[in-house]
């Protein structure tokens, strides 16, 4: 049974950290590269300065959150992330690498790094993006969750990405135990026991306690020993290795010319009967660049998605950072005390006789600090290997969440806890292959996400350049509502029976140019008025470059329903939805194309112009107005991020009919919405939002939906009431020089008035 277990894992293995998954990792670094301009070099100094160089200088990175906030801070996330990638494979994989590839396997280390910048870049940031708030107020994001709602959104493909969501997640949890737990610990406990005596035993039992304190108290719990231990592992090993690589500078440019030349010789020795020609120093370079730094295997998303940065391109940054620092900075260092000390024969890269692997980097220090060096390098695997540790455990806990919900994490935890002593003590062997596999398996389903939502990342990366949102306050729970369906079209009393809406016909009126005998007039209005007055009348083209977004009165709009003539304007009109439903990324059915999520269609069409009436289904029944209006601030966040050059228009919440208020619809009473739609106009003015008090073009003069434009149900429209709708939009637009129409006016303004109106936008 165990010789088949092996077969099977060593021929899958041999896909996933073979040519096919190096290659796809290779590939989809390039890709992302290629489609963002090659980001990681064109910007470096940017990123640079809004990651490592903001820690100095903005006080906000390094904040901690509030008790109540169950976010944590940037510099938390990112030594968390760097906790989880700087492991055993800092030293033990550079050793490897350079046994069995030669030095020349440096060079392609390198190579996978910077290509696996742009791909930590991208997850990380549809991480952002997609992320969800949980029950305990903490976000939950991954490759789990844009598989689910990104992947899934695409047409056809809902049950593929659900799928390949679960297979992500258990994989995650599978490799959470051995080599996030079980092998990290066990390369602790051989090296206390080789450097110091320490019995194994002792060694799992002391980090079994530990271990319980910290993963048992939750990730901000984790952060906080994070921010501590990875700056001073990070400073106690970099210090250490550059006094060796100082103490032997003038062996670097030999070290160095034989990474370039051992990356391109075809006969490179490497490792002696190892080391068999570039594929094998190539695939040495990638495959260790890559377990190294975990770019591409979406592990480190998990925890960059539970920061508290406000936009996802900035936490994309961060991913790109914790790359350079784990390969570029670490790795790099390794490798230099490894070629400079004389341990390896750089011609032909053959190694000391009887020394292989994190030996290797531990007679690399004794050159240097003699009988101290392997205590060095067992006190720099233990910070190194334990943090690794840590941060795997929020991992496979935000998988198990996932999988099981907030209960199965207590249970997760406890076993994870109990593993620490089994690594310590056990002689791995296939575990250590299997969770090799599962790790690399993890892979798949996060490129496959990557690849097929680098869309997304391609148009937020551009709009981010030009400056942050403002968060918003989030609720704990969805708010609860009853479903409303539109009806089939109905024409109402005062339409001729036609089921069509007829094309709006402004007839005659259009604009008279002023003349200097009547005088030049304008009124000057604020530049972003909360509530948009009626103004002079435009057509139907200006709904040209919009988009629509909202319930099922919306859905009005589109062709398969009442064919509402709006100039071509995008209709994302969806049956049943709540603000809730568009902060969730929740996949929704539109009559005209089918499953979509509504934030992912609006962030790919980029309109000028956003209109939104949202929030009926939520508020049929009292009740919940705090959530709702928290989900409203933040759908209203959200869409700014993902559309921030789009003007937003926000239309109040329509009543229903007095008699449906009285049987079955209590929360749309007028004077409920009287404060609901206050509390919108407020939100709007805050964020810059054009508010459009649509309800009291439709309320009768106690306040509920005028029956002459209701259908029979009391809440949904006539085709004349669709008619009223657009005419007020049209005659509710923002007063500028290129729109310069006046209430009540039909004068326009020559252009030496418009140029007085510069101020204006």
């Amino acid at each position: 049974m165990v010789e088949m277990i092996t077969q099977v894992n060593n021929a899958v293995n041999g896909v996933v950290w073979g040519p096919f998954g190096l290659a796809l990792l290779f590939c989809t670094g390039f890709w992302m590269s290629a489609r963002t301009g090659f980001f990681q070099f064109r910007k470096m100094g940017y990123w640079l300065r809004h990651t490592i160089g903001a820690i100095f200088t903005n006080k906000d990175i390094t904040a901690h959150t509030s008790k109540e906030d169950m976010a944590i801070s940037q510099f938390q996330s990112m030594c968390t992330a760097l906790a989880g990638t700087i492991g055993t494979g800092n030293i033990v994989g550079v050793a490897t690498a350079i046994v069995s590839g030669g030095p020349g396997a440096i060079f392609w280390m390198w190579v996978m790094a910077i290509l696996g910048m742009m791909t930590s870049f991208s997850e990380n940031v549809l991480g952002v993006y997609y992320r969800r708030k949980n029950e305990k107020g903490e976000w939950s994001g991954g490759a789990m969750y844009y598989l689910t709602d990104g992947l899934g959104a695409k047409k056809g493909c809902r049950q593929i990405g659900r799928v390949l969501a679960v297979l992500f997640a258990c994989f995650c949890i599978l490799a959470s135990f051995g080599i996030g737990n079980m092998s990290q610990i066990n390369s602790i406990s051989g090296n206390m026991n080789a450097a110091f005596g320490v019995p194994t035993l002792v060694t799992g039992l002391c980090l079994m306690v530990v271990t319980a304190l910290i993963v048992i108290g939750g990730l901000k719990r984790v952060a906080a020993v994070t921010e501590k231990l990875v700056p001073l592992m990070a400073l106690f090993y970099v210090a250490g290795a550059l006094i060796i690589v100082v103490m032997h500078a003038g062996n670097i440019p030999a070290a160095l010319a034989a990474i370039f030349k051992g990356a391109f010789n075809l006969n490179a020795a490497g490792g002696g009967a190892l080391g068999y020609g570039i594929s094998q120093t190539i695939t040495w370079g990638f495959k260790r660049g890559a377990f190294s730094n975990e770019a591409g295997l979406g592990s480190a998303v998990m925890v960059n998605s539970a920061s508290n940065v406000k936009e996802p391109v900035h936490q994309g940054m961060w991913g790109v950072f914790e790359v350079f620092a784990d390969t570029i900075v670490v790795c790099t260092l390794t490798a230099l005390v490894i070629l400079t000390t004389g341990v390896v024969d750089l011609e032909s890269g053959a190694v000391l006789a009887g020394v292989q692997d994190n030996a290797l980097v531990g007679q690399a220090f004794t050159v240097a600090f003699g009988s101290f060096g392997p205590k060095f390098i067992a006190v720099s695997i233990l910070l190194f290997a334990y943090s690794t540790t840590l941060g795997w455990s929020h991992y496979g806990t935000k998988a198990v969440e996932y999988l099981f919900g907030q209960k199965g994490t207590r249970v997760y935890k406890v076993i994870f806890v109990g593993m620490v002593v089994v690594g310590a003590t056990m002689k791995l062997g296939l575990a250590w292959d299997l969770s090799d596999t599962f790790n690399g398996l993890m892979m798949i389903p996060n490129l496959i996400g990557v690849l097929v939502l680098s869309g997304i990342i391609t148009v937020l990366l551009p709009k981010s350049m030009k400056g942050e949102t403002e968060a918003a306050p989030l609720p704990t729970a969805d708010p609860a509502g009853t479903r409303l369906v539109a009806p089939l079209p109905y024409a109402g009393a005062g339409d001729s029976g036609s089921q069509n809406a007829q094309t709006l016909n402004w007839g005659t009126v259009g604009p008279q140019r002023q003349t200097a005998d009547t005088g030049y007039t304008y009124t000057a209005l604020p530049a972003k008025p909360a509530a948009l007055p009626e103004f002079g009348r435009v057509d139907t083209s200006w709904f040209a470059d919009a988009a629509f977004l909202g319930d099922s009165l919306t859905a009005g709009f589109c062709a398969n329903e009442y064919n509402i003539d709006v100039g071509g304007a995008l209709i994302c009109g969806y049956e049943g939805i709540s603000p809730n439903t568009v902060v969730n990324r929740t996949t929704v059915t539109s009559p005209d194309r089918g499953e979509e999520v509504p934030l992912d269609v609006l962030a790919a069409a980029q309109p000028a112009k956003l209109y939104i009436l949202i929030g009926t289904n939520a508020l049929v029944q009292p009740g919940n107005d705090d959530s709702f209006l928290a989900y409203y601030g933040k759908m209203l966040d959200d869409l700014r991020t993902a559309l921030p050059d789009t003007t937003f228009y926000v239309q109040s919440v329509l009543t229903a009919t007095q008699e449906k208020v009285s049987d079955s619809l209590p929360g749309l009473a007028p004077d409920r919405l009287a404060v609901i739609n206050a509390a919108i106009q407020q939100l709007c003015a805050e964020r810059g939002c054009y508010y459009l008090d649509l309800n009291a073009e439709f309320a009768d003069d106690a306040g509920y939906l005028q029956t002459d434009f209701s259908q029979p149900d009391g809440v949904h429209l006539t085709v004349s009431g669709y008619s009223k709708w657009v005419s007020y939009l049209c005659t509710h637009v923002p007063y500028s020089k290129n729109n310069p129409y006046q209430a009540g006016s039909t004068y326009y303004l020559s252009d030496d008035m418009k140029n007085l109106l510069n101020d204006i936008p």
